[in-house]
């Protein structure tokens, strides 16, 4: 895993896999873990938060959670899934993120992906 907080450290295609939340999420559903063990399901990143589907716990602020999931499909309506080809290209291709979609590299039979920097990031850091 690859932490670094001007750039995304997964990927949408890397299903079921939990990764350390560095700031950068796509808009899709997550399932979040916080860093007090609290595990929520399908919560919907907006702006500096989190909106979850628990009645008592509408709202998760970002500096609370540690680490994030996609949502499995089976547990996504129709209209949220990641399960067709037009889905998962339409996410990629959709919004400002496709220039930070991290590149995916196999080098003798691992996988590896390096992020790519927003060049509004880029502009302010260099």
């Amino acid at each position: 895993m690859i932490d670094d907080g001007f750039a995304f450290n997964h990927h949408p295609l890397q299903r079921g896999i939990r990764f350390r939340y560095n700031g950068w999420r796509y808009k899709t559903r997550y399932d979040i873990t916080l860093y007090s063990g609290k595990r929520y399901g399908g919560c919907y990143p907006n702006a500096n938060a989190w909106q979850t589907k628990d009645i008592d716990v509408r709202r998760v602020k970002d500096e609370d959670v540690q680490y994030i999931q996609f949502t499995s499909d089976k547990d996504l309506n129709e209209y949220e899934r990641f399960d067709s080809e037009e889905a998962r290209s339409n996410f990629i291709l959709e919004g400002w993120h496709v220039n930070t979609i991290p590149i995916v590299k196999y080098i003798d039979g691992v996988m590896t992906f390096h992020p790519q920097m927003r060049e509004v990031c880029k502009n302010v850091l260099y």
